[in-house]
């Protein structure tokens, strides 16, 4: 199937009818939307949770509204949203009745919504809750070890200090042990209900907010490698596969914390080890259709360690990493075809041919974007073009090619910073993270962000 086969195909769905995005911020809607007016929509309504950093969509062309969220952290953020969509406010019930008065809209959310209707009107899309399910790291140990697949140890145990000790002893190789709680307050993501523990210093606070927010937790070892994903998706009748992605997780140096900043696809695992986390999802996927009736994109995050691939969770939707690059590809609008495919859309897929567009599209397409929540909360979007000079950041000179932008501004949790990186400014398939944490720290110290030091992870293929 060729590119145009796919626009060909979508526009059947989505031409001549009206649609409405809705985002964590009003800014995430703007792809989705402009592609929505492409494929032949009547119009589109843009409902975002703060307006967020960046270039929002054009009034001219998007009636849109934004719910006034603010949080004090990234799961607030998302769960702020959420609540907001399934109870809307009176003022954006009266917006969306102005711009859809019969309800009659499709409704596109965000890849962490669970497909409640927004009032009244249908989720495009909409995962399954036995889908959702998946994404509490508690259980996926199990469908690990039902899909046959390789993982590190772990232990199920009460969030208690008695029971989080033991098995934490139990668990330790050497490096610490990581604990992460269930999904009993819904779900986390971005580490924030995760704690690297490697001494008494790390042990209280991680009882307390534990115990204070979670019944049970998984204790692994702590795994020394590059934190990465491998992306799946499953048809009816087959599952493809796509490149692994880095994803940017920093040690917080003097705490037990670990800070997610984003993903590049610009690093490579090598042949050998990017076959094998291929080979990894393709099983995985072939278990998700069999055992829930899954459909769509799903992620298996993970470390490529020195032993191979070990995932650590399982995203059941389109993932952070393949969703950025995603955006990327408009002959091929993954995300689009991806809520097709879960809506059941029968429009004679070729999921081969997709695996390889995509597969190539990566790799002629490279990107790296890092994005920090911030301390502080800027009243007001700020940029800078920058150049890099081995462990050096300064700001560009009149008529310098920069190799890197930075973008801070206000969002719904608070502060938020977006760092994209020039692919060029990298070794073909070294890891993004050294020159991400330069330029986080080239921020903190121009604008006092908050931020503190970051230590990118170790190297599988480097000495320990």
């Amino acid at each position: 199937m060729r590119s145009k086969d796919y626009i060909g195909k979508l526009g059947a769905l989505i031409t001549g009818k009206p649609w409405i995005v809705v985002s964590e911020v009003l800014v995430g809607c703007v792809g989705t939307a402009n592609l929505l007016m492409d494929l032949g929509a009547s119009r589109v309504f843009c409902l975002g949770g703060s307006r967020g950093t960046g270039e929002g969509p054009d009034p001219e062309r998007f009636p849109q509204a934004v719910m006034g969220l603010q949080a004090s952290d990234m799961m607030g953020g998302v769960r702020a949203t959420v609540a907001a969509f399934l109870d809307p406010s009176t003022e954006v019930r009266e917006a969306l009745d102005a711009f859809d008065p019969d309800h009659s809209a499709g409704v596109i959310g965000s890849s962490l919504h669970t497909g409640e209707p927004l009032d009244g009107r249908a989720v495009y899309g909409a995962r399954r809750p036995e889908w959702c399910a998946l994404e509490d790291k508690i259980i996926i140990d199990a469908l690990w070890d039902e899909a046959g697949v390789s993982r590190a140890p772990s232990r199920i145990v009460h969030a208690q200090r008695e029971d989080l000790l033991q098995a934490s002893q139990e668990m330790n190789q050497g490096s610490g042990t990581v604990w992460v709680g269930d999904n009993k307050e819904g779900f986390h993501g971005g580490a924030s209900y995760l704690r690297w523990v490697r001494g008494e210093e790390d042990v209280d606070e991680a009882v307390t907010f534990l115990a204070a927010h979670c019944d049970r937790a998984r204790v692994m070892p702590f795994l020394e490698g590059i934190p990465c994903s491998i992306h799946g998706m499953v048809f009816p009748e087959d599952v493809i596969t796509f490149q692994p992605c880095e994803m940017l997780v920093y040690r917080v140096p003097d705490t037990n914390r670990l800070a997610y900043a984003g993903n590049a696809t610009t690093w490579d695992p090598g042949p050998e080890q990017t076959a094998e986390m291929q080979a990894f999802a393709k099983e995985v996927g072939e278990h998700l259709r069999q055992r829930v009736a899954y459909r769509g994109a799903f992620t298996c995050d993970g470390v490529l360690t020195a032993e191979g691939f070990l995932p650590t969770e399982l995203n059941p939707r389109l993932g952070a990493a393949l969703e950025r690059a995603a955006r990327k590809f408009s002959e091929i609008p993954l995300s689009l075809i991806n809520l097709a495919v879960i809506e059941g859309e029968d429009v004679g897929w070729h999921p081969q041919d997709l695996e390889s567009h995509i597969r190539i599209l990566i790799r002629q397409r490279p990107y790296v974007t890092g994005n920090q929540l911030l301390a502080v909360r800027p009243e007001q979007q700020i940029s800078k073009t920058v150049r890099v000079e081995g462990a050096t950041v300064r700001s560009t000179r009149k008529d310098e090619a920069p190799d890197a932008t930075i973008l801070v501004g206000p969002g719904t949790s608070g502060g938020f910073m977006l760092v994209m990186v020039n692919p060029d400014r990298l070794e073909p398939g070294d890891s993004a993270a050294p020159i991400v944490r330069d330029l986080l720290s080239f921020a903190d110290r121009e604008w006092d962000l908050g931020i503190g030091p970051l230590e990118p992870a170790t190297d599988y293929r480097s000495p320990h």
